[in-house]
This record gives C-alpha cells, structure tokens and sequence, in this order.
C-alpha cells in the first residue's frame, strides 16, 4: 500500500481573484516506511516555505495524504486529509 503526499497551491492573478489549487510537486511512499514518510513530509514542507517566500501570488497551500490500496487489481483512495490548509492573506492594497 502506498501513501500518496501532494503539495498544492493556489494563486491569484493579476485582478487579484484567487483560483483553485493546483498540483505542485506529488511523492509516493509506502505506508510501512514512516521514516520515508517524514523525510517526504519535510521535504514537501520545506518546498512550501521556499515557494512562499519567492512567489507573492501564493494565496493558499495545502499537502494532501492519500493511503492507495490495489486489492484485486483496482485502486482506491481510502485516506484523504485536508485539515492541515493553510489560508495565506496579504496587505490590502
């Protein structure tokens, strides 16, 4: 079984109108390597804070954690957690 991590973001444009999240990087890991789990986890994080710090048009991010299982040849989605967003608010202009 493998743990899908996906860091998303979503921007707004010029008008200043925030869009939908969109997909930025995505890494596979299997359940039973918690410590392959982390290390991704943090890696994730660490892209998040850089491409908030380099991108103004950043409105939001969050990083999805996916359990995908294959029984009998078909994959389901049975984990999705999107707790942990987080709503980035600027200066008013």
């Amino acid at each position: 079984m493998d743990r899908v991590l996906t860091l998303y973001f979503k921007y707004k444009d010029i008008g200043g109108n925030i869009g939908e999240y969109e997909p930025f990087a995505t890494a596979v890991v299997d359940v039973e390597g918690r410590e392959e789990a982390i290390k991704t986890n943090e890696w994730l994080t660490h892209l998040m804070e850089l491409k908030i710090k380099s991108d103004s048009d950043v409105a939001g991010v969050y990083i999805s954690d996916e359990t995908k299982t294959a029984p009998k040849g078909l994959k389901l989605t049975t984990v999705t957690k999107t707790d942990n967003v987080i709503q980035l608010k600027g200066d008013p202009k």
